[in-house]
């Protein structure tokens, strides 16, 4: 009954045009209350920025689209919150427009930057299996030299150990938006393999799984079209081996796939927030080229939609429906294991979270309903009992909000030779809980179902990420 309403509904909304309605936001109200017309044209005659310790004024106003001695309308001034909001660089932003003259207006933009050298410990157990225990460290220098840039290192010790250093400019150039990023990485990873003539789901506990030895590196450089609208192109070196040589688990005879891999990538993105979307429309494709040699020849492509519709309820009320699409295809010479699409483990079809289904291609399909409980809302950290007594904490703003959802998955997976029309699709549903929680984090709870051997399953998924 669920997945029928949730689908139902999708199928009825999911073409409408976005309303005017937006989600709520820590500025919409304080704006509103300064002037009451959201498209009333108003002259900013002076921008001030303040509480930017750290990070250059430039870097929060090469965002917006509101300039010095222009006109702009609370819509606008919205949109540029939420951009400078979704730089990720900092915990709370407020955005007034002061009456300065008879003409005009001064903006003040007050930012609460976050932490920007984060040493996150990081671990888990892979496959709920007390054996394959693994820990690291996740350490990122964001905004280096205040200028939104990304230093990054990460290692992991015990099972699939890995180690990766990365480097991201966001912004080069002042008339022109180009950005850039290079990584590079090697890993030991217990890979997990079915069998071609295996088109049945498996328990994870019962999939085949041997050992690779990977080096990767890539470096990538696009440009931004207009704000919404970017492209890129990458260049990288990888290096994917078998302890023992195992038949069909690399393409090279002597067990190690040495190639060139060349991509681009295009996005589209008005989503009002990268952490927790409700209104906005994502869009990206890319291409990526594997090798160009006699044995490793072969291409992808793949393409990710994501549509998020608004629906108001009352004034400062509104729920969404996101929809998101999410495919994969291969095509060219022989197909490695190791690119084989799965459904499963971090990738899942919800309801399905003990199954992996392995092919060449993929596709899944989501819709989510998410419905406000408690409306997102900050707490000073000096109101916090543990906080405030912290002098690293007490400075933050800390964001709290808590979501209902219902949701529906259904997706499928093939290989090149396979008649996508033949092919069999499984699908999950249910209901959980979205917890809002500080620095972007979102707790997420969902119980999700499957219907199988004519029997209604259900199992708890937790994660500490939204699902799209």
């Amino acid at each position: 009954m669920i997945k029928t309403l949730i689908l139902t509904i999708s199928i009825l909304l999911i073409y409408i045009s976005d309303t005017k309605c937006q989600p709520q936001d820590s500025a919409k109200y304080v704006v509103d209350s300064t002037i009451s017309e959201s498209n009333l044209r108003i002259l900013i005659e002076n921008i001030v920025v303040t509480g930017n310790k750290v990070t250059d004024a430039d870097i929060i106003l090469r965002e917006m689209q509101t300039k010095q001695n222009e006109y702009t309308t609370v819509d606008v001034l919205n949109r540029d919150l939420q951009r400078i909001y979704n730089l990720g660089l900092f915990t709370k932003v407020d955005m007034i427009p002061i009456p300065s003259s008879d003409k005009g207006y001064s903006l003040l933009i007050t930012v609460e930057e976050g932490f920007y050298f984060l040493p996150i410990p990081i671990g888990g157990i892979k496959d709920g299996d007390l054996k394959k225990i693994w820990v690291g460290m996740n350490l990122k220098w964001r905004n280096f030299r205040g200028r939104n840039e990304t230093v990054g290192l990460a290692f992991g010790v015990f099972y699939d150990p890995f180690v990766n250093v990365s480097y991201s400019i966001p912004w080069i150039g002042k008339n022109h938006h180009y950005f850039t990023s290079f990584d590079a990485g090697y890993s030991v990873n217990n890979n997990k393999s079915i069998p071609d003539d295996v088109t049945a789901p498996l328990n994870v506990n019962d999939v085949y799984t041997y050992k690779t030895f990977n080096w990767n590196t890539k470096v990538s450089v696009g440009k931004y079209m207009f704000k919404e609208l970017s492209t890129a192109v990458s260049l990288g070196f990888n290096s994917t081996s078998t302890s023992d040589y195992i038949k069909d688990k690399t393409l090279s005879t002597d067990g190690t796939d040495n190639y060139l891999s060349a991509g681009y990538n295009i996005n589209y993105d008005t989503r009002d927030s990268y952490e927790y979307t409700l209104a906005g429309i994502s869009v990206s494709g890319n291409y990526l080229k594997y090798g160009f040699g006699d044995v490793i020849n072969y291409n992808s492509i793949g393409v990710d939609l994501r549509k998020f519709i608004p629906i108001k309820l009352s004034d400062k009320y509104l729920i969404s429906l996101g929809t998101r699409f999410n495919s994969t295809v291969f095509w060219g010479g022989n197909i490695a294991d190791y690119h084989h699409s799965q459904l499963g483990y971090s990738r899942l079809i919800r309801g399905w979270d003990d199954y992996v289904f392995e092919g060449e291609n993929s596709m899944i399909y989501s819709n989510e309903l998410r419905i406000p409980i408690i409306q997102p809302f900050y707490i000073p950290g000096k109101e916090l009992p543990i906080a405030r007594k912290l002098p690293v904490l007490k400075d933050f703003s800390y964001k709290f909000g808590l979501y209902a959802t219902l949701f529906y998955d259904v997706g499928a997976v093939w290989n090149k030779h396979d008649n996508i029309f033949n092919t069999r699709f499984y699908d999950g549903y249910g209901a959980g809980l979205n917890f809002i929680l500080p620095f972007g984090f979102v707790g997420r709870a969902d119980w999700g179902f499957r219907h199988q051997n004519n029997f209604y399953k259900g199992q708890l998924i937790f994660s500490l990420n939204s699902s799209f």
